[in-house]
């Protein structure tokens, strides 16, 4: 956990000066009505989420300190259901849908509401959270923590959350996810580095998380950046495979100043000169960010291939020359089509390096189709000719799948927007479909003709 900013701890402590001499808060204590404490929480949380927010985009590790900060009775609870959900969330959960460690600073948010003077009117805001946070936690840390709570009014509700928790696997994961839906885009993420190879084993899944979370959502990843050239500098982590994922993951994504990359650059190629695995560890790496919904741009390509000693003659090199080939003269190219068959045909068709060329070629198609304007439906009819050249040399049912979803799904948004059957948009969009499709083999015949079926409507009586 990284200490708040000192000019932050200010702006936090003159937003606890003036809410606790504001009239709203007088006037809240003399009345003790629930409309008075909503008037206190309208008047101050937008500011503290506004700076929860600042300090989650620029300084994510420092999240932990400012929560902490706001736990103070001063701040009179006021954001505690907010943070409450944030700590359940950030939580590392495995496929059983439990957290594989202990969640402390969930613990330390559940202690703060417990002792809150205004418990009686937080406690309804904050049922759902705490029942998706017990559910997740294992039943002896929830029992602990519920049996060290003074408060017995406080342990006594606690208590009814810990009796109602979510038993079923699949019921927590469904819980789990629509929970996490309210919180899209919050800025709640933040990690801890690890020192020693027992450290990384245990942080190694929410550090990557965290890392992949900061490359989707941010721009921002400056505050960062020391903790990643201290991680590539810890020669005691070297030998761990989770080390490496970590390692890539910077090289691909977190471009670092001068010396920093020259370390980087250092470090990668000699595993690269003396790892006979290497290539395969790297190509299992693209293979899953591919999988996660990564996206590998030019620039981050080329990125990844100025780290590269053009002197090691591996895989990976080889890779890289192909994107670039793919990047420079664009995927429709003759040239192109001919380099991805050759590359293509000199590896076993199963093999991880062909997945990721695979998923390359998928990821333009994608983003041409995700682009694509509807309007723009009659330079789809030619393009999507390369779509099956491509099927035809890669002969991969998984990727026939995920490229005949993609033309189904564009297909769906066309008739979406051209839906007047008679109209002659519609027509050329049938035309297309039905001469093409079956052959293309992204659709069956009898699906094709359900899909311009005409729908009866009901008689009425």
């Amino acid at each position: 956990m990284e200490k708040l900013d000192s000019h932050y701890i200010d702006s936090l402590e003159e937003i606890k000066s003036r809410l606790q001499s504001s009239e709203t808060l007088q006037t809240f204590l003399e009345e003790e009505a629930e409309e008075g404490f909503q008037a206190l929480r309208d008047e101050f949380e937008p500011e503290i989420h506004q700076l929860y927010t600042e300090i989650g985009n620029k300084k994510p590790l420092q999240l932990l300190d400012l929560e902490q900060r706001l736990f103070d009775a001063e701040f009179e609870g006021i954001y505690l259901p907010k943070i409450l959900g944030y700590t359940v969330l950030r939580g590392d959960v495995n496929e059983f849908v439990k957290y594989r460690r202990p969640q402390d600073q969930f613990g330390l948010a559940v202690k703060a509401l417990a002792n809150c003077n205004n418990f009686d009117l937080l406690k309804n805001k904050t049922g759902q959270t705490l029942q998706i946070g017990f559910s997740i936690s294992s039943d002896i840390w929830v029992s602990n923590l519920v049996d060290h709570i003074e408060n017995k009014r406080s342990r006594q509700f606690f208590e009814g959350i810990r009796t109602n928790t979510i038993n079923d696997e699949a019921e927590r994961k469904i819980a789990l996810n629509k929970y996490a839906r309210q919180f899209e885009g919050a800025p709640y993420h933040s990690a801890e580095f690890p020192n020693t190879p027992e450290d990384l084993k245990s942080l190694y899944i929410p550090l990557k998380d965290f890392l992949l979370n900061r490359v989707k959502s941010f721009t921002d990843n400056s505050s960062i950046k020391p903790y990643l050239v201290a991680l590539i500098k810890n020669e005691k982590l070297y030998h761990l495979s989770e080390f490496w994922d970590l390692v890539f993951i910077i090289h691909n994504f977190y471009p670092l100043e001068a010396a920093d990359a020259q370390t980087l650059f250092s470090l990668i190629n000699d595993n690269r000169k003396h790892s006979p695995e290497f290539s395969q560890q790297y190509f299992k790496f693209l293979h899953h960010m591919h999988m996660e919904g990564m996206k590998f741009d030019t620039e981050i390509d080329r990125h990844a291939k100025s780290l590269l000693d053009p002197d090691v003659q591996d895989d990976v090199k080889r890779y890289y020359e192909l994107v670039e080939i793919i990047h420079s003269k664009g995927y429709m190219h003759e040239d192109t089509i001919e380099a991805v068959r050759n590359f293509y045909d000199s590896n076993e068709g199963l093999s991880v390096i062909n997945a990721t060329v695979r998923n390359t070629i998928l990821g333009y198609f994608n983003q041409l189709l995700s682009n694509l304007e509807v309007d723009d439906y009659q330079n789809y009819f030619e393009i999507s000719k390369i779509f099956n050249t491509y099927m035809k040399i890669f002969s991969n049912e998984k990727f026939n799948q995920d490229v005949q979803s993609l033309n189904q799904n564009f297909i769906q948004k066309l008739l979406v927007k051209f839906n007047d059957k008679r109209g002659k948009d519609y027509q050329d969009i049938k035309k297309f479909v039905t001469s093409h499709f079956a052959d293309l083999e992204y659709m069956k015949e009898k699906d094709i003709a359900e899909l311009f079926k005409s729908k009866r409507k009901k008689a009425t009586v």
